[in-house]
């Protein structure tokens, strides 16, 4: 079913979570423990309500609810108080950020602490970039053996270096196809 544009009372609320959970099962999705038990308790609500009342719609009953807690949470009133601790939190970080910043000197003055920055994932990066660029460097030398070996057969003569140029081709493109599928 198309969820977009349909009416809240033509959607099937288990449905909804099972497509979305299996959407999350093909993608490898994680989805965190509270919401796989959250839409369990949906289901299983819906399943009950269905089973005693057959018309039964969660999406219908639970409308009004969700327009409540949305409203209750985007009020200005909560706004003002989420703003209101943001801003003390924020006072009390500036506040304490010169002798944090003196302890932290301070520390590393007296060796304390130390810095032992250590690159190996800019190094594993830096590896898988060369590795990928060998790889697309290959594919272009093969393409262009490729192009270069038809050109050549278009015309009358030395049609064995055509012949070469493919089978070079070939030669090489097992070799990317292995060493691809090596690493996978």
């Amino acid at each position: 079913m198309e969820y977009g544009s349909a009416d809240v009372n033509q959607i099937d609320i288990s449905s909804l979570f099972r497509d979305f959970l299996n959407i999350a099962l093909r993608y490898n999705m994680k989805l965190p423990v509270n919401f796989v038990l959250l839409t369990k308790a949906i289901i299983t609500c819906e399943s009950v309500g269905r089973t005693l009342y057959p018309e039964f719609n969660m999406a219908d009953y639970s409308k009004d609810y969700v327009e409540k807690l949305i409203a209750r949470k985007y009020s200005l009133e909560n706004i003002t108080k989420q703003v209101k601790n943001n801003l003390t939190e924020f006072s009390d970080v500036i506040t304490n950020l010169p002798s944090n910043i003196n302890k932290t000197i301070n520390k590393l003055q007296s060796g304390e602490i130390k810095l032992d920055i250590e690159d190996a994932d800019v190094k594993e990066l830096s590896a898988n970039i060369s590795h990928s660029s060998d790889k697309i460097a290959m594919g272009l030398i093969i393409a262009a053996l490729i192009v270069g070996s038809a050109l050549i057969l278009q015309t009358e003569r030395i049609k064995w270096v055509a012949v070469f140029g493919f089978i070079m081709a070939t030669i090489l493109s097992i070799i990317l196809t292995a060493s691809i599928l090596k690493e996978r």
